[in-house]
């Protein structure tokens, strides 16, 4: 018997799972399944939710609080302020043209598993888009609106860091060279070099390495490769990708764990690193315009290197701005070796 207001254990007749019943801080009977067979299982979720009532949470709340419940809010709060700000940016179906960005990524999302680590993907993703950082801001900044109203309303328990994008230049230029990826990975967890070299060799996207799995890895002649479907890659048009004989040698030695990229912690690491070699503006994202650059360099044709990196067009691609200081450096030792031989 467990004493009153402590909540009770149950396995219901005919069912596999423990069940958990308390009440949350509304006074309310919750009942909830731990989805588990170990009553040890049951009992922790017994614990964190007690504690969390306890401290006046919306326990039951967060539970089904999606997306679309927080666009719905937003909405509605938006109408009743009357925002003079989002009428500017309505579509002509009269809804913020900020929605039409985030429905596609969050749709069907809890509210609650939406975390700092999600925001810096869907920034990348829309940066990936070719979307300006002012643009990215401004759609951002809605979807911390929905979480604020989220936690105004009792829905949510608090609201993550909002990551935001620097506004002073127009597009982004950062690269990354060998000897500063050097660093980079040498100040970083050993779990993580993996998927930074990924990313440094192919351009590809964080997002898409991260949902890479075993099963989509193939070995043909002692070379590895990669299968991406259509729905990994951002251009929709499905890939074979070698990987470099490296990082190859770096797979074989890792367990058959899911996925095959280790990210735990990336962006808290990443911070951590980049102020460790003294860089602290480099972004993950420089990885995915450093490993274009690196094919460019290479030689690696304009139209294979936007089908590696999932580019659809070219004009976005282009944003990328892959030039760098010493490709210009090398165009003028060219020009001068010429001119000398003339």
């Amino acid at each position: 018997m467990r004493l009153r207001g402590t909540g009770s254990i149950f396995r219901k007749q005919g069912t596999r799972f423990w069940q958990i019943s308390y009440y949350d801080s509304n006074g309310v009977q919750v009942q909830e399944s731990s989805k588990s067979e170990k009553k040890s299982v049951a009992e922790a979720l017994l614990r964190d939710r007690l504690a969390k009532a306890e401290q006046g949470l919306p326990v039951a709340e967060m539970k089904s609080w999606k997306y679309e419940d927080a666009r719905e809010a937003f909405i509605k709060d938006s109408k009743v302020k009357g925002n003079r700000g989002l009428k500017k940016y309505k579509r002509r179906d009269g809804e913020p043209w900020s929605l039409m960005h985030l429905d596609k990524f969050f749709k069907g999302r809890l509210m609650k598993t939406v975390t700092t680590d999600t925001i810096h993907d869907f920034i990348e993703d829309r940066l990936d888009a070719g979307k300006s950082n002012g643009t990215v801001n401004r759609i951002v900044a809605a979807l911390s609106r929905m979480l604020h109203i989220g936690v105004r309303d009792g829905k949510l328990a608090r609201v993550p860091h909002i990551p935001k994008l620097d506004e002073s230049a127009a597009v982004r230029t950062g690269f990354v060279e060998d000897d500063v990826f050097n660093k980079v990975r040498k100040a970083l967890p050993k779990n993580l070099h993996p998927l930074l070299l990924f990313l440094y060799t192919t351009g590809c996207r964080v997002g898409a390495a991260k949902a890479i799995k075993w099963s989509q890895i193939e070995e043909r002649d002692g070379k590895m490769y990669v299968r991406l479907p259509s729905v990994q890659v951002k251009n929709k048009e499905p890939l074979l990708l070698r990987f470099t004989n490296e990082l190859a040698a770096l797979l074989r030695k890792l367990p058959r764990s899911e996925p095959v990229f280790d990210a735990t912690n990336l962006r808290r690491e990443w911070d951590a690193a980049i102020i460790k070699i003294a860089l602290p503006d480099l972004l993950v994202h420089d990885l995915r315009r450093s490993g274009a650059r690196n094919l460019s360099s290479a030689g690696v044709p304009e139209s294979v290197i936007m089908k590696i990196g999932g580019w659809k067009t070219a004009s976005v691609f282009r944003r990328y701005n892959i030039v760098s200081t010493k490709d210009i450096d090398r165009a003028m030792d060219a020009l001068e070796e010429r001119n000398g031989k003339a």
